[in-house]
């Protein structure tokens, strides 16, 4: 047998969810992120409302940031989180990709959610030039990319300059690699019925 693949974080861009049923010092956040993230941004959510059942959801964090370090398994990544914080263990943590930062950052308010609970632009704490985190974060992120929008594009093109061109160049660039594991997937999928 080969060789087990660690999972790998594939880009030094990840959003970062801690739940944990405590409140964590900001202090200490900014700590964790000027250590391991080039640029970051993060907030912390109170009194966050379920849209769908209308429950308080317990105080957590959100954060976005550039890893310093490349690829990295994501085990390693979680223990630093669990150490770092000196949690028990790494229970209510969850990273993932980012796809943009703007959105990333307007995320973070949920200011293109109004179904869900506002925050303040102003409880965001970043590293970011002043002038640099206001262009960003008022940035027009254009169309909300979902992953069925890619998939049907993927599906319904004869080739990726079609899905370019339903996407546009920006977005297609953005989720690139996205759109290349589904265009592959689907092929292989063809191949097979076939």
């Amino acid at each position: 047998m080969g060789r087990k693949t660690p999972l790998t974080c594939q880009t030094t861009k990840v959003n970062i969810v801690i739940r944990k049923d405590k409140v964590l010092s900001l202090t200490k956040l900014k700590e964790f992120c000027n250590e391991y993230f080039g640029r970051y941004a993060f907030i912390e959510h109170k009194n966050d409302i379920q849209p769908d059942t209308c429950e308080i959801i317990p105080v957590h964090y959100h954060i976005v940031g550039d890893y310093k370090k490349g690829k990295t398994p994501l085990s390693t990544r979680i223990n630093q989180i669990v150490q770092f914080f000196r949690f028990d263990n790494a229970y209510g943590i969850q990273i993932e990709k980012y796809y943009s930062f703007e959105s990333s950052l307007q995320y973070l308010t949920h200011k293109n959610q109004s179904e869900k609970t506002q925050h303040n632009v102003e409880d965001i704490i970043h590293n970011l030039p002043e002038e640099d985190f206001n262009i960003l974060y008022n940035a027009e992120c254009g169309n909300v990319i979902t992953f069925d929008l890619l998939y049907t594009s993927c599906l319904n093109a004869n080739n990726v300059i079609e899905v370019i061109k339903q996407l546009g160049i920006g977005n297609y660039r953005v989720y690139r690699n996205v759109v290349w594991d589904i265009w592959n997937t689907l092929k292989e999928k063809e191949d097979y019925i076939k």
